[in-house]
């Protein structure tokens, strides 16, 4: 009589599939151009950006005028993100609108910077800027670069203007890390939320909720330029076999609650991919013997 052989969650060939296409999206080129009246003026928010002075070759330098040579255009065109880097006085000018204006009517992804505005006025300034510029507040950001203030928003409005290019700027940006595998996993608990949600018999979606997994952790691996081998692979496995659990508690919770099933599933799923999410952060950041049982409780 044959032995019986538990099922794999999911095919392996899915699997090397996730890698492929994360590795694709980790090797997308990153170029950051910050716009700006000065060199110097580029040269000090770049300084900001970055943790070591191999990272500066990802930007390059644009100068505001009125008018954009073609050539630059182009280049433009095919930044990852373009920094607009404002000081106050030079907030209403001409040339910044120009710039500003030719990005929004191409959707391109920018972010214009406000430089040295002091607490107490920014909500005027925002007001102003936002405008002038014809512009949310989701496009502008405050800075004060020799104070080392701001970093935190600014990294975070570059990911979220440059939506989709976390793990390529995160790979070869040291000080994007964390703020980026958060966003990685917040993407993927959201996804599985709504998957799960939307499946209304119990099982079908553990191939997908776990794929989608796998493809998280091997996303937040390549952000701290980890590649993957079988060691690490087995490693891997035992991390996401923690989220097991919480397909056992949802499971018990639909027994006792079967109305509010869709609710239940959905928070289930968000939770326990979180859970596995920043357990892998700990394990590519620190080791594995920084992961303990209770990152999934």
């Amino acid at each position: 009589m044959a032995r019986w052989q538990p099922k794999a969650p999911v095919k392996i060939g899915d699997v090397f599939q996730g890698l492929k296409e994360v590795r694709e999206e980790a090797g997308e080129s990153v170029k950051i151009l910050v716009a700006a009246g000065q060199e110097k003026e580029a040269k000090e928010l770049i300084g900001f950006l970055i943790s070591h002075p191999g990272e500066a070759k990802l930007f390059s330098f644009l100068r505001l005028t009125e008018k954009i040579p073609t050539e630059v255009m182009e280049k433009v065109s095919k930044a990852t993100c373009t920094l607009i880097f404002l000081k106050n006085e030079s907030l209403l000018e001409q040339q910044n609108l120009f710039l500003i204006t030719t990005l929004s009517e191409q959707k391109r992804p920018f972010l214009v910077v406000l430089e040295g505005v002091k607490p107490a006025q920014r909500e005027v300034v925002l007001e102003k800027a936002k405008r002038v510029f014809q512009l949310p507040s989701s496009k502008l950001v405050f800075a004060t670069t020799d104070q080392n203030q701001g970093l935190t928003g600014l990294i975070r409005g570059i990911l979220r203007q440059a939506s989709g290019r976390e793990v390529a700027l995160a790979k070869n940006l040291t000080l994007f890390k964390e703020e980026a595998a958060n966003i990685v996993v917040k993407k993927t608990g959201l996804q599985n939320a709504l998957i799960s949600s939307m499946i209304f018999i119990s099982g079908p979606d553990m191939p997908i909720l776990t794929l989608n997994q796998i493809k998280m952790v091997l996303k937040i691996a390549a952000i701290y330029n980890d590649e993957l081998d079988l060691t690490r692979a087995r490693e891997l496995l035992a991390v996401l076999g923690g989220g097991f659990t919480f397909r056992g508690l949802a499971r018990r919770l639909l027994g006792m609650l079967p109305t509010l099933g869709v609710f239940i599933r959905g928070a289930v799923a968000y939770t326990g991919t979180e859970a596995i999410g920043q357990a892998a952060i700990k394990y590519f950041e620190y080791g594995l013997n920084e992961v303990a049982f209770s990152d999934f409780r």
